[in-house]
C-alpha cells in the first residue's frame, strides 16, 4: 500500500509539473460508481467455480456478461464451460488471430452473446452500456486492474453486479505471473553470462536454459528475460533466430539502459498490490470503502463508512454475521504470509 501511495503521489506531482502548476490544490475524490454492486464469493476448485460462473451469467437481469480471466488458458476454459451450458459465449485474448478477436468483439457489441470471456487484452475503448454483470473468474493482480475492469459494467447507470469468484489458489497463479513478468536480477545476469560464455545455447529452448540459471526459474520467466535483454540491446537475434550476447560496450548505447534493480522494485510493487487484493477478497467490512480509500478518495476515508451496494454491507443491514470463520482467517493469514515472503525473497 505504501508503494502504491508513493506511485500516486509521483503521478500527481508529474501532472502538476507537466501543466506548469505552481503550488496546486489537489483534490482526490469522485471515484465512486453508486450503481455498481461489489461482492466476493469464495468458491472451491475449478468445477465449483465453473458452476457458479454459469449461474451468474444465466441469471443476469438482461444485457450481457463480461467475464475476466487471468490467463489465455483460463479464458478458453471458462468460455468452454459457458458454451457447454448452452450459452452464447466467445473468448477474447491476445493469442487469437485478428479476425477472431474482431468477430468476438463485434458479436459482443451487437448484443449477439450472453457473455464474452476475456483477458485484460479486452476492454480499452470498449463502451457498451448494457453490461449487467462483470465476473472476475480469477483473482486480478491489482486493485487498479479490478476497479477498471469492473467499471466497464453499468455504463448506463443501471444496477450492475461486479462479482469476484475467489479461490485461495488464485494467489499462487498471480504470483507465478508476476514472477514470469519480472525475472530476478540473478536470472537476467545469469542468462546473459550463459549466452556470452556458451553461444551455442542461443538457439536453445527456454526449458533447456532454465536448469542452468540460478533458482531454476520457470520457462516463462526465461522467455521474459530473453525479451528484456534483447529490448535493451544486450542480446540480438541472428539470421537463424538464435540469441547472441552483446557486450555493453559493443551495442553502441542503443536502447535504454537496463536497470535490473528497478525491475525488482516493480515486482515488489506488484506483489504489494496482489496482497491488497487478497485483503479485499477477505474484507469483512464495506468493500466500496476499502477500495475507494485505497485510491485516496477523500469522501471515503472513514473506515466505519458503509454503502448500500456491496455484499458485506447487505449482510450487516440484514443482521447477518460477516466476520471471518477460523478457517477463513487462517487462509487469509497464509495468503498474506505467502505474498510477504515472496516480497522479501525468503
Amino acid at each position: 500500500a505504501d508503494a502504491a501511495e508513493r506511485q500516486y503521489l509521483e503521478a500527481r506531482e508529474d501532472i502538476a509539473t507537466q501543466l506548469r502548476m505552481q503550488s496546486p490544490r489537489i483534490h482526490v475524490r469522485g471515484f465512486d460508481r453508486p450503481n455498481l454492486h461489489y461482492s466476493v464469493e469464495r468458491v472451491g476448485g475449478g468445477d465449483d467455480k465453473a458452476r457458479r460462473l454459469i449461474d451468474l451469467v444465466r441469471m443476469r437481469p438482461g444485457g450481457v456478461a463480461l467475464v475476466y480471466a487471468a490467463t489465455r488458458k483460463n479464458a478458453e476454459k471458462w468460455a468452454d464451460a459457458l458454451s457447454r451450458a448452452g450459452m452464447r459465449a466467445r473468448v477474447y485474448h491476445a493469442g487469437l488471430e485478428d479476425k477472431a478477436r474482431e468477430k468476438a468483439q463485434d458479436s459482443f457489441m451487437a448484443g449477439k452473446l450472453d457473455a464474452i470471456v476475456a483477458t485484460n487484452a479486452f476492454g480499452m475503448g470498449v463502451d457498451k452500456s448494457d453490461i449487467r454483470v462483470v465476473v472476475h473468474a480469477d483473482l486480478p493482480r491489482s486493485p487498479e486492474a479490478y476497479y477498471q475492469e469492473a467499471g466497464r459494467g453499468g455504463r448506463d447507470g443501471v444496477a450492475t453486479a461486479c462479482v469476484l469468484l475467489f479461490n485461495h489458489s488464485d494467489v499462487r497463479l498471480q504470483e507465478f505471473l508476476i514472477g514470469a513478468s519480472y525475472p530476478t536480477p540473478e536470472v537476467l545476469r545469469g542468462l546473459w553470462r550463459l549466452l556470452r560464455d556458451e553461444p551455442e545455447l542461443g538457439a536453445a529452448d527456454p526449458d533447456r536454459l532454465r536448469g542452468r540459471l540460478p533458482g531454476d526459474p520457470h520457462a516463462s520467466a526465461v522467455k521474459s528475460a530473453l525479451r528484456i535483454l534483447a529490448r535493451h540491446g544486450l542480446l540480438r537475434e541472428d539470421a537463424e533466430g538464435s540469441y547472441v550476447a552483446v557486450r555493453p560496450e559493443e551495442h553502441g548505447g542503443g536502447g535504454e539502459k537496463l536497470d535490473v534493480e528497478s525491475l525488482s522494485r516493480r515486482a515488489e510493487v506488484e506483489r504489494g498490490k496482489l496482497k491488497t487484493m487478497v485483503e479485499y477478497a477477505y474484507h469483512a467490512a464495506c468493500r466500496r470503502q476499502f477500495i475507494l480509500d485505497y485510491f485516496g478518495d477523500e469522501d471515503w476515508r472513514d473506515r466505519q463508512q458503509r454503502c448500500a451496494g456491496c455484499d458485506t454491507c447487505d449482510a450487516l443491514s440484514s443482521g447477518t454475521a460477516v466476520g471471518l470463520s477460523d478457517d477463513q482467517r487462517q487462509k487469509l493469514q497464509r495468503g498474506l504470509d505467502l505474498v510477504s515472503e515472496l516480497m522479501t525473497g525468503i
